[in-house]
């Protein structure tokens, strides 16, 4: 329960909507006209939006007039009144002011909503009615409505003189309001939100706070012994058969379901400790009772009056048992006491009292609470020897009160005795055994789908394996991992020693049975039994014979086949080299099984063992890291060298060489096994598990398919005829298996590159998969989208031209997907793809509305600022925006122009179009106008970066710096192309008499001041240091030829130049760095082999061969600083650079002396700067 102090004053009240007007909306909302029913519909949206007064009382009059007004509109009415509570009660969800409805409206809704509760003839309004009053009791309770959890308690109660339908549904009231309660926050209106609240004010206000949930708390734990006499007063004549049973039984249960509920929302037993200690042990007084008779149930399946008293059974069953895991879960110290009876009654009554075959009947969530509930106090840690031993030496580890602490110390030994009775050698064996035979055996059931349905079996099985599989058969290995993890020792000597009695046991259907469900206990365990279990061992004395093909084997062998498959998955790790590749052998083999549930689990193995060189794979990739890492501590002091680190490795390589020529020699015979199977497989899930196995075995051979790609391309044109042909299976089976097969060639594509795309097989399969994968019109296509883009991408990533395949997709789904603006950021890599394999003409027509979305991408940083984030919206209103209608405006619209807060999503999409505009300025010669399209991306990109943020040109937006920086590379680059053209642009309509424009002159100091900065990173992260030194060379050349240019008037002011100039001798120090980083660039193209990342590639040559690469920065830097002086004269810049840092004339003088490079270089570094290297940026 939380506080909230809510402030402001409710505002005017309106007139009132009539009960009349409201059901004429209403009746006209369920016309079978398509048009009346829409705008009724839309009406009572907007008067719910509005939090009309007399809307949600009209509502319930209309709920009241059960004679009068037909059921659906009194159904229409009740849900519509529940969501209107829900959204506008206090304060309008939308707006959050203060709701409309009146006072005394409320009033009336709260009356009229619970005595029609009673009333209602109707069973479903009455469910309706009741999550209404939940939710006014959330904004309500406990004031002004503090009577309602009484008033609900007492109507349930047995002696209330209301009928059982009203008790039972009071009940249910009572069950959804103490639901919602118990995350309720506190809220107390202030007069104003202005007004400065005094001390007393503010302690008042808090004061009332504490009384409100103190009131709530005293009303809920008053429940605990009103809902205990409720169904203790029902149970009893359930049980019995007395007369009424069946709504005996029916209030029992509805009782224990509130009782569930409070128990949750009480957070401390304050004054309700009896009351607690008396549920619980009457609860598993009670439950002693039923358990026996779980067993009627099971008998009672067939239909009648058995079968509504064994329902009964398993419902009171269930709800004592969830009693019993909200105490433990909430209140752990005081159900200590009542461990020892709710343990040994779920452990000996129904554990090992009830057999397997009543257990495998009764309800599947009955048995899944009581797996969950054993499981839940095996591992409580306060009912663990340590943590009791802590808490009897008074460490304080429950409570500061010392007293308390030892009140509870008997409960908890008593309780850990009885737990560690449980699990005592002598009980351990029996109830390891009842675990095995009862949850997770198969039953007769399921060996019948197995031959029925085998594809729904394997779906199962994996279902199962989940760790969020909630059925009987998980839950059971849920409760003996539990058992392993309190007593390792004995459960896993109970396991192994049932395993080995069932290896010599005579073979009959039941005893086979027993030994796969003792195998599978095994291997979900494998983790705590691993130092029991030799698997190695196992592996060559049984499980390798029962994996030797059996002609004509029945379904006794096939059960063991599969379980020893799965072994193999779960444990193959552990098999030396010889034994991996042979068991890797028979599990291949096996997917050619008649038996359809052996083939899946053998395609199942032989991916688990894929991974598992997978894993090795990643580990090996790390591992010159962690050698560099290891040096380096100790190079440092910090201890030995990890020479056991260093074997690790080498045990790791040889593993991974072994595992992957086992693999690389079954490729073909695997994969062609594998599509194989595809044609006989019904279910899209089965097919997706083939399909998962093939691309696991890509991802990890990668070249090293190239000499077997023919066994993967020669069947591509029947996988896709298989997978179209499942396309009327549901949406999501369809989309399932194209995903897989978008994941197969994904693979494929990336790691085999141009051998992959410039198959032919390859390219005929991408053409239609890429289609459907990327059609926005097609709501089939919509879960495929991002795998589609990425496909798509990877594609391009691995050509060397626009292929015909290229052009089709790009002419008929690239403008679909920029219209629909979403996911820009893969969209705006697609251009930029297009771009480098074909240049300006690759996009055509396209270019405009792209760089429309580049420019309202760049307005949306713009307006997510706060400081500008209003004068933008200003400005669009009143047409005073980077240019561009049409797609532009589109593209605006769908960021709504509002200031808030920038999401890391639109910070990528922002970088991503700072890149592609730059890319497309890169394309435009030097003194070439660049086209018309380019002028809303640079005028949205200058309009960011000399955005006023407030307060001096240093305050920059933090979040949004990379973009900002990103939009400067942008005008920089349209700058080396048009100086004085961009510099126009830059200005914008804000520029005054002799060039004046303070948007320029803030882009123009943030650009410099953001070049001359040297981020500390550069000296530990050799990458950063190379873009760094990029990025000053750029900025430098293209600054001094602004300057030399005098196309900014900002430039004149003597000061400004001179930072120009600073940035420049910076980039002449770094200059041999910046030619030696871009020859190393050049070789590295040279070297490229084909398979590589092509787009990398081309990235890379274009940044290499650009002309400003070759710019001779010291001779920029000499002529920048010549027209410097000719305007101000040479002692004026000397001053100025001299304000700067008293170093700098000196370095100036050495650059404009000429000469070698290492003459230079050697007395520049031997002037030394008297401040730091980064000037502090103008005001």
């Amino acid at each position: 329960m939380q506080s909230l102090v809510a402030h402001g004053c409710p505002p005017q009240q309106r007139s009132p909507l009539s009960p009349d007007e409201v059901y004429s909306a209403l009746t006209a909302s369920l016309s079978a006209d398509g048009t009346t029913r829409t705008q009724a519909q839309a009406l009572l949206q907007e008067w719910e939006a509005d939090s009309s007064p007399g809307f949600i009382g009209s509502l319930l009059n209309i709920v009241h007039e059960v004679n009068s007004v037909p059921e659906e509109a009194r159904l229409m009415a009740t849900v519509v009144a529940k969501n209107a509570v829900g959204s506008s009660w206090r304060k309008i969800m939308g707006t959050r002011e203060w709701s409309r409805v009146p006072d005394a409206e409320k009033a009336y809704v709260r009356t009229t909503s619970t005595a029609c509760l009673l009333s209602e003839p109707s069973s479903r309004v009455a469910v309706q009615l009741a999550l209404l009053i939940s939710n006014l009791a959330r904004f309500d309770v406990p004031r002004p409505w503090d009577s309602l959890v009484g008033d609900l308690a007492a109507s349930a109660g047995m002696d209330s003189p209301t009928s059982l339908e009203s008790k039972l549904r009071s009940l249910r009231a009572l069950k959804h309001c103490v639901r919602g309660l118990k995350g309720k926050r506190f809220a107390i209106d202030t007069p104003n939100i202005l007004m400065s609240l005094s001390d007393n004010a503010v302690t008042a206000l808090t004061s009332q706070i504490d009384t409100d949930r103190g009131q709530l708390a005293a009303q809920l734990k008053a429940l605990l012994p009103s809902m205990q006499a409720g169904w203790q007063a029902s149970l009893g004549p359930f049980l019995a058969g007395a007369g009424g049973w069946e709504g005996a039984g029916r209030h029992a249960v509805a009782c224990l379901a509130v009782l569930v509920e409070v128990l949750g929302a009480v957070q401390e037993l304050g004054g309700a400790e009896e009351a607690f200690a008396s549920l619980m042990r009457e609860g598993a007084a009670a439950a002693a009772q039923v358990a026996p008779r779980l067993g009627e149930a099971a008998a009672g399946r067939g239909g009648g009056e058995t079968a509504t008293r064994g329902a009964l059974l398993c419902k009171a069953w269930e709800r004592l048992l969830q009693c019993a895991l909200a105490g433990l879960d909430r209140h752990p110290l005081a159900f200590a006491a009542h461990v020892p009876a709710w343990a040994t009654l779920c452990a000996s009554t129904a554990l090992l009292g009830l057999d397997a075959a009543a257990v495998h009947h009764i309800r599947t969530k009955s048995r899944v609470l009581l797996t969950r509930f054993t499981a839940r106090v095996l591992i409580q840690p306060m009912y663990r020897p340590d943590f009791i031993n802590l808490h009897a030496q008074g460490f304080g580890v429950l409570t500061s009160a010392y007293d308390r602490s030892q009140r509870y110390l008997p409960s908890l030994t008593a309780a850990q005795e009885a737990l560690d009775g449980l699990l005592a050698p002598g009980q351990c064996s029996a109830l390891v055994q009842a675990v095995v035979t009862k949850y997770i055996a198969l039953s007769s059931e399921e060996l019948e789908e197995w031959q029925a349905d085998a594809e729904g079996f394997a779906r199962q099985v994996d279902v199962e394996t989940s760790p969020d599989a909630d059925t009987p058969r998980p839950c059971g290995v849920a409760l003996l991992e539990c058992m392993l993890e309190r007593e390792t020792e004995s459960v896993s000597s109970a396991l192994v020693e049932a395993a080995g009695q069932l290896q010599t046991a005579p073979l009959t259907r039941e005893t086979l049975l027993l030994r796969e469900a003792t195998y599978r206990a095994l291997g979900e365990c494998f983790s705590h039994v691993r130092t029991k279990v030799d698997f190695p061992n196992w592996y060559e004395t049984e499980l390798r014979g029962i994996l030797q093909p059996t002609p004509n084997a029945g379904l006794d062998a096939h059960i063991l086949q599969a379980r020893a498959l799965w072994l193999v998955g779960v444990c193959g790790e552990e098999l030396g080299h010889e034994p991996w590749d042979e068991a890797f052998g028979l599990c291949a083999a096996h997917i050619s099984s008649p038996d359809l549930v052996v083939a899946l689990m053998a395609v199942s193995a032989c991916t688990a063992m894929v991974a598992q060189a997978l894993e090795e794979s990643a580990f090996l990739s790390q591992a010159p890291e962690r050698h560099r890492m290891r040096e380096r501590l100790f190079l440092d002091g910090f201890g030995d060298f990890d020479e056991a680190g260093q074997e690790a490795t080498e045990q790791v390589s040889a593993d991974f060489t072994a595992h992957t020529a086992a693999i690389t020699r079954r490729v073909d015979g695997l994969i062609g096994a594998c599509f194989s199977m595809l044609p006989g497989l019904e279910e899209s899930e089965s097919m997706v598990r083939v399909l998962h196995a093939v691309s696991t075995v890509v991802e990890l051979l990668g070249s090293r398919l190239a000499p077997h790609l023919a066994a993967i391309t020669d069947a591509l044109p029947g996988v896709w005829g298989v997978v179209a042909a499942r396309r009327g299976a549901g949406p999501g089976a369809a989309a399932r298996l194209h995903a897989a097969l978008i994941g197969v060639l994904a693979h494929l594509v990336g790691r085999l590159g141009l051998a992959a795309v410039a198959e032919p097989r390859v390219g005929a399969l991408l053409a239609p998969l890429l289609r459907h994968a990327t059609d926005v019109a097609s709501t089939d296509s919509e879960p495929l989208l991002d795998d589609g883009l990425r496909l798509w991408r990877g594609v391009l990533q691995h050509s060397t031209s626009v292929s015909p395949l290229l052009a089709d997709l790009f002419a008929h789904r690239f403008m679909p997907l920029l219209a629909r603006g979403q996911d820009m950021v893969q969209v705006y890599c697609l251009a930029e793809a297009y771009l480098l394999l074909g240049g300006v003409e690759a996009l055509g027509p396209a270019l405009q509305p792209l760089m429309d979305h580049v420019a309202a991408t760049f307005e949306r940083v713009l307006a997510s600022q706060p400081a500008v984030g209003a004068a933008a919206a200003q400005a669009r209103k009143t047409g005073q925006h980077a240019g561009g209608g049409g797609a532009h405006a589109a593209a605006r619209a769908r960021f709504g122009g509002r200031a808030g807060m920038l999401q890391p999503d639109e910070i990528q999409e922002a970088l991503s179009a700072a890149s592609l505009a730059q890319l497309v300025l890169q394309q435009v010669p030097r003194g070439a106008t660049p086209p018309p399209s380019l002028r809303a991306p640079l005028e949205a990109a200058a309009a960011l970066a000399g955005a006023d943020f407030g307060g001096t040109v240093a305050r920059l937006p933090a979040r949004a710096l990379g973009v900002l920086e990103a939009a400067m590379q942008v005008i920089s680059a349209a700058l080396w192309i048009d100086p004085r053209g961009t510099w126009a642009l830059v200005m914008g309509a804000e520029a005054g008499e002799g060039g004046d424009s303070p948007r320029a002159t803030r882009m123009l100091d943030r650009w410099v001041s953001m070049s001359l900065t040297v981020d500390m990173a550069e000296l530990f992260l050799p990458p950063l240091a190379v873009t760094a030194r990029a990025r000053r060379h750029e900025a430098a050349v293209v600054a001094a030829t602004l300057l030399c240019a005098d196309a900014a008037p900002q430039l004149r002011d003597a000061a400004r130049a001179s930072r120009v100039i600073v940035l420049g001798l910076k980039a002449v120090k770094e200059a041999p760095a910046y030619r030696k980083d871009v020859e190393s660039f050049k070789e590295s193209l040279a070297r490229a082999e084909n398979e590589e990342d092509q787009l990398t590639l081309r990235r890379l040559s274009v940044a290499t061969s650009h002309a400003i690469a070759e710019v001779d920065v010291a001779e920029t830097v000499r002529a920048a600083a010549q027209k410097v002086a000719a305007w101000h004269g040479e002692e004026a810049l000397l001053a100025a650079l001299r304000a700067v840092d008293g170093a700098y004339p000196d370095q100036l003088r050495a650059v404009l002396q000429g000469g070698k490079e290492s003459e230079m270089l050697a007395a520049l570094e031997a002037m030394n700067l008297q401040k730091p290297d980064d000037p502090p940026p103008l005001d």
